[in-house]
């Protein structure tokens, strides 16, 4: 990822960090080594599982639903907008 793509996720993980008060957002890309690259497809995957879980409550909170949908979507587009074939030959 370019500095843009990697200036894209940080302010996503900073947003869901503030917005949760959980500092496992930061971790995801600790644990991977600063890779954004893999960080990226993991926080995706992350924010889909809180998201079906939140639609998934009694109590749904269309609130949550939306500033969570809207953190996945910036991470969608970002990652759609990514040309992977230039770092899997790294």
């Amino acid at each position: 990822m370019n500095t843009s793509e990697k200036r894209i996720y940080d302010d996503v993980i900073r947003r869901l960090r503030s917005y949760s008060g959980n500092d496992m957002w930061e971790c995801i890309l600790e644990e991977q080594d600063g890779e954004y690259n893999i960080a990226l497809p993991i926080t995706m995957d992350i924010l889909e599982l809180i998201i079906n879980y939140e639609k998934g409550k009694k109590e749904i909170d269309e609130r949550v639903i939306e500033f969570y949908c809207g953190c996945y979507e910036v991470l969608y587009d970002l990652d759609d907008s990514i040309n992977w074939n230039n770092y899997l030959d790294e």
